[in-house]
């Protein structure tokens, strides 16, 4: 499975199956009113998702997608993808994270985005797929490249 098609959703899919770069918000007021946070840490935790309980191992970079690891409640888009999983997973996670949007709070605003989606993907190196920022851009990898 191709990385991008892998991940490529609908606009309203988009909507209803958001993941985010990095844990932001999603709390709940006893965390804004003062208190612990005890209960914004737990709901934040329903509705993030991690990578480490999806098979990672390849042989060859079609083996990988790229994939959004975080908060599901805070995403932003798609294509700003931070991990990398064995391309087989991709509909176990994709449905996991359907799951987790359930449980986002449908009164919070929405996410706002302006930027635009940066040239990212997934490689298999030493048999496990790895997220590549592409730093200087992706060049395509040499046809013997595992």
């Amino acid at each position: 499975m191709d990385a991008e098609v892998g991940m490529n959703l609908s606009h309203s899919a988009v909507s209803s199956a958001l993941v985010v770069l990095g844990v932001v918000g999603c709390s709940t007021s006893s965390a804004d009113d003062g208190g612990d946070g005890s209960s914004a840490d737990a709901g934040a935790a329903a509705t993030t998702i991690a990578t480490s309980g999806y098979a990672q191992e390849c042989t060859t970079d079609r083996d990988c997608v790229a994939v959004v690891a975080g908060d599901v409640c805070n995403f932003c888009n798609a294509c700003k993808t931070n991990a990398a999983i064995a391309a087989r997973e991709a509909p176990r996670f994709r449905a996991d994270v359907d799951a987790k949007t359930k449980l986002c709070d449908p009164n919070a605003p929405p996410v706002s985005c302006t930027e635009e989606c940066p040239q990212r993907r997934a490689i298999c190196e030493g048999a496990k797929c790895v997220h590549d920022d592409c730093k200087g851009g992706c060049a395509p990898r040499d046809a013997g490249s595992d």
